[in-house]
């Protein structure tokens, strides 16, 4: 994404925000879904879900990117060191960590306040679209923040903030 976005950080945060978005709207739907169709609500949320995976599906297959910066001259988009390539791997490998837990730690959130009796399962659902829904205002005002500033500044700031 940084490549066709010629540097910009607010491509990738934009689309890590969408990732939010999905995840607030996730429990929601579940709960009309369940609205709607009663113990058989699964499975209204099934099909769903398959018309959903199928048309991103073809979206995809029909999109057009307008450059492949990997064959203009002088770039090599592949990293040739050893060592290159292990911190690429370490990065992605962090970042995929990062969602996993990211996901387990709502999902974990939403069962221990059932289980605990803290809340009702609808109830426990909408905390955690409401978890969601912060998480994604805080996604997008970094990525309209990190267009004015400096990496090293929103570092600092965003350190001092938590």
């Amino acid at each position: 994404m940084s490549e066709y976005a010629n540097g910009s950080a607010t491509p990738l945060n934009m689309m890590h925000a969408a990732y939010a978005f999905g995840a607030c709207v996730a429990p929601l739907a579940v709960l009309a879904c369940h609205k709607l169709g009663g113990d058989n609500g699964w499975r209204l949320a099934l099909e769903i879900s398959i018309v959903l995976l199928t048309a991103s599906f073809i979206f995809g297959l029909f999109m057009k990117m307008d450059d492949d910066k990997s064959t203009k001259p002088g770039r090599n988009p592949r990293p040739t060191t050893d060592s290159a390539r292990k911190a690429v791997l370490a990065v992605h490998s962090a970042l995929l960590f990062y969602e996993a837990v990211e996901a387990s730690m709502m999902g974990w959130l939403t069962s221990f306040y059932i289980d605990s009796g803290v809340l009702a399962a609808d109830a426990a659902q909408i905390i955690t679209s409401l978890l969601w829904v912060s998480l994604l205002i805080g996604r997008f005002s970094c990525s309209v923040i990190a267009a004015k500033f400096r990496p090293w500044q929103m570092i600092t700031v965003m350190c001092f903030g938590m």
